[in-house]
């Protein structure tokens, strides 16, 4: 365990954070902070098209609001709240802050990937198109050992990184609020992720369809009601992430 904080410690700080926001920085100039100036052509190229007709799956791939609603499943949960509780935790109310800004940067960070990953995605063998950071390392910066290696970076990631944090969550927040014991939980959860998974990445699509709006609909209302009963102490709350 030292080691392996040991090794965290040496990856991420602080080179690593600060390499981030600088690259967010830098999309952010380069673009006039299209996240914020260009509010309406994002949401009219994202939410707006969700609202009209929905394309439908293609050979194998997966629809707008699929596609969506995949990559909110591991957004929703883990880092969003489960995150940001060991961040204040860990941390206190200032890391709310350095996250309002990392989430800002953020933004055409992503932005930067998503435009790279369709600029060199390429048809997959079943006839839908693949793409993502292995892709555009290799065609657009040539450089295939590196796609290689970030590809093997992420069966890491997913089976350790994402997997393990997801579990511990779900396991310890329902043996806190229901006494339930946390191996079964975790053997259930496996089991269904198993299931879902197995049906390719069509099922993996419908399954977030169904379930994701229904995460974000539960995730929001309990925001919004925890701030409502809570809402004499929001100027306080606000006052103590600015000043720490």
């Amino acid at each position: 365990m030292a080691f392996l904080t040991f090794l965290a410690d040496t990856i991420w700080n602080p080179w690593l954070l600060a390499l981030f926001l600088f690259a967010g920085l830098w999309y952010s100039v380069r673009t006039g902070f299209f996240q914020l100036f260009d509010l309406p052509v994002w949401l009219r190229c994202t939410a707006g098209r969700l609202l009209r007709a929905r394309q439908s799956e293609r050979r194998g791939g997966l629809s707008q609001f699929q596609a969506l609603s995949t990559a909110l499943a591991s957004t929703i949960g883990t880092g969003s709240i489960a995150g940001v509780a060991t961040a204040i935790f860990l941390g206190g109310p200032g890391a709310v802050f350095w996250m309002w800004i990392s989430a800002l940067l953020g933004m055409m960070t992503g932005c930067a990937e998503k435009i790279l990953a369709v600029r060199y995605r390429e048809r997959a063998p079943d006839g839908g198109y693949q793409g993502g950071p292995m892709l555009y390392m290799s065609r657009g910066l040539g450089k295939r050992w590196m796609g290689c290696w970030f590809a093997l970076c992420c069966v890491g990631a997913s089976l350790l990184g994402g997997n393990l944090v997801q579990a511990n969550s779900i396991s310890t927040a329902l043996e806190a609020a229901l006494g339930w014991d946390r191996l079964a939980v975790g053997l259930a959860a496996a089991a269904g992720c198993a299931l879902v998974t197995a049906g390719g990445v069509g099922q993996i699509g419908r399954f977030s369809e169904a379930l994701v709006p229904l995460m974000a609909l539960l995730f929001f209302g309990g925001s919004a009601a925890a701030l409502f009963c809570n809402r004499a102490a929001i100027p306080a709350a606000l006052w103590s992430i600015v000043s720490g």
